[in-house]
């Protein structure tokens, strides 16, 4: 591959200052150790034999997807984000916590993007961003507000060229049947 920008990658450039971040480099808010302790401590009274068990599966879990990724399997359960950076060539980067890895990946790898808005009824909803490189859902970005996810949608589809599909998923207890 040359070192030379085709016409598109030159407009990009003077469109946007590269490397280019998309999405969030932080976590949201900021946990203070001493807010948590009075909701940890009546967890642990209340469900004193339901967290030892789910930290359990959790690290059973996070132990099988890292050997998955060292083999080279793209879990989105795993490979999940606040944003990417994406840098002048537009490959990319996923920001992730510090036990997940930042997967870079090339500009021709993206090739779709599904925004996925989950309802849990009661006005409980969540959204996140599915990220397919090589027509596969591989990483996931999540932890957006409305206006957030709107920009980070628009810079990607744009950069890359890629379309944009919207989905909605119900888990009420309705589930999205009629009724009679």
């Amino acid at each position: 591959m040359s070192n030379e920008f085709s016409e598109f990658e030159k407009e990009l450039l003077e469109e946007y200052e590269f490397p280019l971040l998309v999405g969030n480099r932080e976590p949201r808010r900021d946990s203070n150790m001493s807010d948590l302790l009075i909701p940890l401590a009546l967890i642990l009274c209340t469900f004193g034999l339901i967290i030892p068990i789910w930290g359990i599966t959790f690290f059973l879990n996070n132990s099988k997807y890292k050997r998955e990724f060292e083999n080279g399997v793209l879990n989105p359960d795993f490979l999940r984000g606040s944003g990417l950076v994406i840098f002048p060539d537009r490959s990319a980067e996923l920001i992730t916590k510090p036990n997940i890895p930042a997967y870079h990946f090339e500009a021709d790898h993206i090739t779709k993007l599904v925004h996925v808005n989950t309802d849990y009824g009661l006005g409980g909803a969540t959204d996140h961003l599915q990220v397919y490189l090589h027509d596969f859902h591989a990483l996931t970005l999540y932890g957006f507000n409305h206006r957030e996810e709107k920009e980070i949608i628009e810079k990607l589809v744009s950069i890359y060229g890629i379309e944009c599909e919207f989905e909605k998923v119900d888990k009420t207890e309705r589930g999205g049947s009629g009724g009679g």
